[in-house]
C-alpha cells in the first residue's frame, strides 16, 4: 500500500518516471497497483500533449507576430508608383532604428522590382528628426544609386537641414523644398536623358 502511496503522491508532484512495483501476491493490491500504473502513463501521454500543442500555439503566436510587424512595416512604408520608374516614399512620424532598416529593406526590393530610375524620399511629416535619421536617409540615397538610381529628397526642414549639414551630406543628393519641385526635376530629367540618345543616333 506505501508503494502505491509513494507512487500517486509523485504523479501529483510531476515525476511520472515513477512507478508502482507489482506485487506478486494476490492480495488485492494488485489490481490497483497496474491502475495507477495506468493511470500515470495516460498522464505523461496528455502532458505530451498538452506541451505539443504548447509548441504549436506559441509558433503559432510567433508567425501571427511576424505578419503583424510586416504589415505594420509595408503600412509605415507606403511607397508609391508615380510614373514609369519613378517611386516615392512619403515619411510620416518618428523613424527610429527598426523603421530605418525596415525603409531601407523595402525600398531597395521596390527599387530593383520595377527597376525605378528615380525615388522621391519625403520627409515633411517626419517629426524628431536628428543625424541618425538623416545618415540612414544618406546610408539609403547611397545605395539606392547602387542600383542605378536617383534619389531625391524632398520636404527638408530647417532640423534635417542642421544634420545634413553637420554629417557633411554630399550636394550630388538633390533636396528639393516640395514634392511637386521634385517632381518637375524627374519629369525634366528624363526628358534629357531621352534626348541625349536622339542625339547620339543623329550624329551617327
Amino acid at each position: 500500500m506505501s508503494n502505491i502511496c509513494e507512487g500517486i503522491a509523485a504523479a501529483t508532484r510531476g515525476e511520472y518516471d515513477v512507478r508502482v512495483p507489482l506485487t506478486e501476491r494476490d492480495d488485492g493490491l494488485l489490481e490497483v497497483e497496474v491502475a495507477v500504473n495506468m493511470l500515470i502513463d495516460e498522464l505523461v501521454l496528455s502532458k505530451n500533449e498538452n506541451e505539443a500543442q504548447r509548441r504549436e500555439i506559441e509558433e503559432q503566436s510567433l508567425t501571427l507576430a511576424e505578419r503583424d510587424r510586416a504589415l505594420v512595416r509595408a503600412l509605415s512604408t507606403p511607397i508609391i508608383a508615380v510614373w514609369p520608374g519613378v517611386i516615392a516614399l512619403p515619411l510620416i512620424g518618428k523613424i527610429d532604428e527598426e523603421r530605418q532598416a525596415a525603409i531601407s529593406e523595402i525600398l531597395l526590393g521596390r527599387v530593383t522590382h520595377d527597376g525605378a530610375t528615380h525615388v522621391i524620399l519625403d520627409v515633411t511629416g517626419v517629426s524628431d528628426a536628428d543625424a541618425s535619421m538623416v545618415n540612414a536617409l544618406v546610408a539609403t540615397a547611397r545605395a539606392v544609386g547602387l542600383l542605378g538610381a536617383c534619389t531625391i529628397i524632398t520636404g527638408v526642414t530647417s532640423a534635417v537641414a542642421r544634420a545634413m549639414v553637420e554629417l557633411d551630406v554630399r550636394v550630388d543628393i538633390p533636396t528639393m523644398a516640395r514634392l511637386s519641385d521634385a517632381l518637375a526635376w524627374v519629369f525634366q530629367d528624363k526628358q534629357m536623358a531621352r534626348r541625349v540618345p536622339m542625339k547620339r543616333k543623329r550624329r551617327d
